[in-house]
């Protein structure tokens, strides 16, 4: 008995283990969710429109939501992507359901999660924005490292359709046992209700639909009802809070309109083919599961091959790109040479076809390419970069020949180094407060990293150093001071040496115009050099030095030489 006993278990978990696989199995080789921003106001092909797709990560246990950046940039305002080329934007636990993009957001909806069944379930909604760093080929995620997460979706129903509009994300909820089809809007970060037609509800408890589809663009909503004799489409715009024509929290009232497709050939479609909408034309791909993708445009009267593909690979992801029309295929094969799983990036062996859904021409079929690393912004940012080093440091080699010793007229010490501190920071905020009037850009926003990058904080810094040198070329040529430096009681004063009818004429030697100018330039473009001066022991940095200058304080040799008073 006892045998019989371990046998059985055995078998048991032999089952759940084959099961377990095929579901892993399932997983990996399945198609994962896609989708395109479509075509907004405003904008004619060609347009600058991202798309996004799921892709397994390197090892297999996660996945990676990948981005398609703009292939077409007509403005010339960036530089398009190369064709070929997609990010990782960030890694996955699990697949969504579905995907949906609208101008550079992209919304994910999660598997229903929850206690019981019914209403009890509710779907995770996450979105992130892709930005572009001025023309460079640099993109930041907003949020980064993470999706920001909107009100959860409800579970209960199987969720049939995602699309994405300008106030948000909409969901086609369905039940097709109990003739169940629900259109949800998130409005204000609320899911609210949208009322559907009733002919499609009737239909639906009549005899029901093969399939139900969802796709928006910029003018409203489809609800897409697939039979095998013929395509039902109900098209409508909805009310949007941001349009001001959505009030209150009652359901969305739709003005639905109904056309039908019913080409000949349209029943020879597969009922599992995926439908696409892109610059206002239908389309179906079929047989990607063949590693053949075959696609057909449907219209009213004619049912086209639009393009065919064969022998892409295990196809993983059917990405449209509505702004230029065409559709990218994403497959996967085995990887040659094993490399770090935990390194994010495209999928070993990836491999990319981008092809035309007007004309049926390939583009491109080949390896998934990397993003170029360095664009204009980077650029900017590393020459800077470099010629401020290379500054630094011929400013700090290079000294000035001063005789040994620094010798101060009498009455004069060296200001402390938290005196100079002191002034400084009160100079460059004196400083601050004027940049905002004359560039209306903020010093605040050198505490940004996106500034940095864009190009805006080079701005910024320039005119923060041009300001900060004049009036401190300016302030201590003429009254040996600048603002700072009058309210920490300090000033400048020139060592060098002096001619004998200047020392009768002159009570106090100012540095000349040259030499301030000299001081300042190199305090305020080249400031890491005024750290110097806390190292220094006369508390001179280079610019002084070369200036042949000294920041001083002045007290009485009097009352020095008499000293306290003492009593014993």
């Amino acid at each position: 008995m006892s045998f019989l006993t371990r046998k059985n278990g055995l078998i048991w978990w032999a089952a759940f283990a084959i099961a377990a696989a095929m579901a892993c199995a399932s997983a990996a080789f399945g198609r994962l969710p896609s989708a395109g921003a479509p075509l907004t106001k405003g904008q004619a092909y060609p347009a600058p429109t991202h798309s996004w797709f799921v892709m397994p990560a390197l090892g297999g246990r996660e996945f990676v939501l990948a981005h398609v950046p703009p292939r077409s940039m007509p403005d010339g305002s960036a530089r398009p992507s190369a064709m070929g080329l997609y990010r990782s934007v960030i890694r996955l636990t699990e697949v969504p359901e579905a995907l949906a993009a609208w101008e550079d957001s992209v919304y994910a909806v999660f598997p229903a999660r929850g206690d019981g069944a019914g209403d009890g379930k509710v779907r995770t909604v996450r979105t992130l924005r892709a930005q572009r760093f001025s023309d460079s080929d640099l993109w930041i995620d907003q949020p980064s490292g993470r999706m920001d997460t909107l009100p959860n979706l409800p579970g209960a129903l199987r969720l049939a359709g995602l699309a994405a509009g300008f106030d948000g994300p909409i969901a086609l909820l369905a039940d097709e046992r109990r003739s169940d089809i629900r259109l949800v809007a998130l409005t204000d970060r609320v899911w609210r209700a949208v009322e559907l037609p009733e002919p499609l509800l009737q239909t639906q408890r009549e005899r029901g639909f093969a399939r139900l589809d969802l796709f928006a663009d910029a003018d409203g909503v489809y609800v897409l009802a697939r039979q095998r004799e013929a395509w039902t489409i109900w098209a409508g715009r909805i009310p949007s809070s941001a349009r001001g024509d959505s009030e209150g929290d009652s359901a969305l009232i739709v003005d639905w309109r109904m056309s039908v497709l019913s080409p000949l050939g349209i029943d020879t479609l597969d009922s599992g083919a995926t439908v696409m909408r892109m610059d206002s034309r239908w389309y179906a791909v079929a047989n990607a599961s063949a590693e053949v993708v075959d696609v057909f445009e449907i219209a009213a009267d004619f049912v086209r091959r639009a393009a065919s593909v064969d022998g892409v690979g295990p196809v993983r992801a059917i990405v449209p790109v509505d702004g230029l029309a065409r559709l990218v295929v994403v497959s996967t094969s085995r990887p040659v040479n094993p490399i770090d799983p935990r390194t994010p990036g495209p999928s070993v062996g990836a491999r990319v076809v981008e092809l035309s859904l007007l004309t049926g021409r390939v583009f491109y079929s080949g390896p998934a390419q990397p993003l170029d690393p360095l664009g204009s912004g980077e650029f900017r940012f590393i020459a800077v970069g470099l010629i401020l080093a290379m500054g630094l440091i011929l400013v700090l080699v290079l000294r000035s020949e001063e005789p040994a010793g620094v010798h101060l007229p009498e009455g004069f010490s060296f200001a402390e180094p938290t005196r100079r501190v002191i002034a400084t920071i009160l100079d460059v905020a004196i400083v601050a407060l004027l940049v905002p009037r004359l560039t209306g850009n903020s010093v605040l926003e050198l505490f940004g990293p996106m500034v940095w990058l864009n190009g805006e904080a080079f701005e910024t810094l320039l005119v923060v150093a041009v300001l900060g040198c004049f009036v401190g070329t300016v302030g201590e040529a003429m009254f040996g001071r600048t603002p700072g430096k009058l309210l920490a009681d300090c000033e400048v004063i020139s060592i060098a040496p002096r001619k004998e009818k200047d020392e009768a004429g002159e009570e106090i030697p100012r540095p000349g115009f040259g030499a301030s100018l000299t001081r300042n330039a190199i305090k305020w473009f080249l400031f890491p050099v005024a750290a110097v001066a806390l190292m220094d022991g006369s508390g001179r940095h280079r610019g002084d030095q070369f200036a042949k200058a000294a920041v001083v304080i002045p007290f009485d040799p009097e009352e020095e030489a008499q000293g306290p008073d003492d009593e014993f």
